[in-house]
């Protein structure tokens, strides 16, 4: 098997988006009054920041979404 590196440079694009999506809606929840920025003191700072990343995660998932019939590849590749 040899080693397309333009497969790699597809991974690297998806995940620039990824990360570049995941931070401006990250953003963009912090500021929008869905959660009470207040009720996390400076010691509760890393919690609030997983909440939000993992929020964003969770909103911006269509980005990398796949047709349900790689679903398997995509478990397979999980237990590696």
């Amino acid at each position: 098997m040899s080693y397309d590196t333009q497969h790699q440079r597809k991974v690297e694009e998806i995940a620039d988006l990824l990360c570049s999506s995941i931070k401006l809606e990250a953003e963009r929840l912090y500021r929008s009054g869905g959660i009470d920025i207040d009720a996390y003191d400076s010691s509760e700072q890393y919690i609030l920041a997983k909440i939000l990343v993992n929020a964003s995660i969770y909103r911006v998932r269509d980005l990398v979404d796949v047709p349900s019939a790689y679903y398997q590849e995509i478990i397979n590749l999980t237990h590696i």
